[in-house]
Parts: structure tokens; C-alpha cells; sequence
């Protein structure tokens, strides 16, 4: 493979691992957003049935974030290596171990951003959920 060629290809996985790292970072901020909204809120107003899922999802949520966190960290270091890759001399033995685990990473971080839009659909049920009981409650009071 040419050194040109190798070039091309390391700066489209360092751009490809940009915009993953600002996606997950966007989704950390949006879970950290439903989590305060679920505990501050919509808890206190649902029932037994309702609040065993909400805590369900919750723990799914968690379980998300900490995923999140630490894919995220990984692909900072592996952005930092890519870097390194663009600025030195390019050896291709190593440019073909971290295209390889550029692949994992693209993986990883496409399974967590589907567990994420799953995640958000439970969410939205329960806060579905609250707000009608809520404007139900309002409409009695």
C-alpha cells in the first residue's frame, strides 16, 4: 500500500472517529438529561407497575452510560493515535492493526448508539405515561 494511500485512510478514520466521540457525547448529555428528568419528576407520580419498568429502565440507562464513558475514552486515545499516525512516518503493519481496531470501534460504537435509540423509546413511554397521569390528576383537581 502507498504512503499516500495510507495517509487518506488514516485521516478518514481519524474524521470518521471524530464525529463518533461527538456523538457520544451528545448521547451522554441527552441520558443525563432523562435520568434527571425521570428521578425528579415522573417517579413520584407513577404506580407500583410503572415504577418497577421506570427503574428497569434506569439500570438500562446507567448500564448505557457507563458503556458510553468507556467507549468514549477509548476512542480518544484511539483519535490521539490516529493523530500520531498522520503526523510520523507510517509504518504499514501498524496502519493495518489500527484500521482493524478502528473496525471494532466503528462496531461498538454503533451498537451503543442502537442500544441508546431503544433506551430512548422506553423512555418515552414513561414519560408518556407521566404526563397523561399528570394532566389527568390537573383535570381532577
Amino acid at each position: 500500500m502507498k504512503k499516500k494511500e495510507i495517509k487518506t485512510g488514516t485521516s478518514e478514520m481519524y474524521q470518521a472517529t471524530n464525529r463518533w466521540i461527538s456523538e457520544l457525547k451528545f448521547i451522554a448529555d441527552e441520558e443525563h438529561f432523562f435520568e434527571e428528568l425521570i428521578l425528579d419528576y415522573t417517579l413520584a407520580f407513577l404506580d407500583k407497575e410503572h415504577i418497577v419498568k421506570s427503574k428497569k429502565t434506569i439500570d438500562s440507562l446507567k448500564k448505557n452510560q457507563k458503556m458510553g464513558a468507556d467507549l468514549l475514552q477509548h476512542l480518544q486515545v484511539h483519535r490521539n493515535r490516529l493523530q500520531e499516525l498522520l503526523d510520523d512516518i507510517i509504518v504499514p503493519n501498524e496502519y493495518e492493526t489500527y484500521r482493524n481496531k478502528h473496525f471494532d470501534w466503528a462496531i461498538q460504537t454503533n451498537t451503543l448508539k442502537e442500544r441508546n435509540r431503544k433506551l430512548k423509546k422506553e423512555l418515552y413511554v414513561v414519560l408518556k405515561k407521566y404526563l397523561k397521569k399528570n394532566k389527568q390528576k390537573k383535570i381532577t383537581s
